[in-house]
């Protein structure tokens, strides 16, 4: 046996040791939870000066219409590239419209609504005071969760800790890019 192998094994080995040796009895206390949960699903870490300050994201969500540029991003096309919607962040009348179609899900103002909500799932919004969209950052939720689709394809009850396999990064560059020309 190499000296390395030895070595690798002794410290798998007392690794193993520590982690076993915890109370198992020791409860992590809920204001911790909390927090990383809070840090989890809205935190950006400041990357608002990326997706904004660089690519423009929330001027391509919006679109023309909205102070932004190009057709802008509906809540389908959102839901086509792999972003899920919070259906528990849904007002009731939100999800009345959704149902009967009084709320349209192929106009970019919507998405700017459910962005307001923090119902995109990732995606959090950074509003002036007027309560206007000026900048975008994602989260670690935008990949690391999903929904369980319970109120229709991409829309339903958040599944933290559940990988986005949906999600279509490629997809959302090439559609930046298409919509900034």
């Amino acid at each position: 046996m190499t000296p390395l192998v030895l070595a690798s094994m002794l410290f798998t080995a007392s690794i193993t040791f520590v982690q076993c040796s915890k109370d198992p009895d020791s409860p992590v206390p809920i204001g911790v939870v909390i927090q990383g949960k809070e840090i989890f699903r809205y935190d950006t870490f400041g990357d608002e000066e990326f997706w904004s300050g660089l690519l423009h994201i929330d001027k391509a969500i919006a679109g023309e219409k909205n102070g932004g540029f190009g057709p802008g991003v509906s809540p389908a096309t959102a839901l086509a590239v792999g972003l899920k919607v919070d259906g528990e962040a849904l007002p009731a009348e939100v999800i009345t419209g959704i149902k009967s179609g009084a709320v349209d899900l192929n106009d970019p103002a919507t998405t700017l609504e459910l962005i307001k909500l923090n119902a995109v799932v990732g995606v959090q919004g950074i509003l002036d005071d007027g309560g206007n969209i000026v900048s975008v950052g994602i989260t670690c939720a935008s990949c690391h969760s999903t929904v369980d689709n319970s109120f229709a394809p991409g829309i339903g009850k958040r599944l933290d800790g559940w990988p986005n396999r949906d999600l279509n990064v490629g997809a959302i560059i090439s559609l930046l890019i298409m919509l900034s020309q």
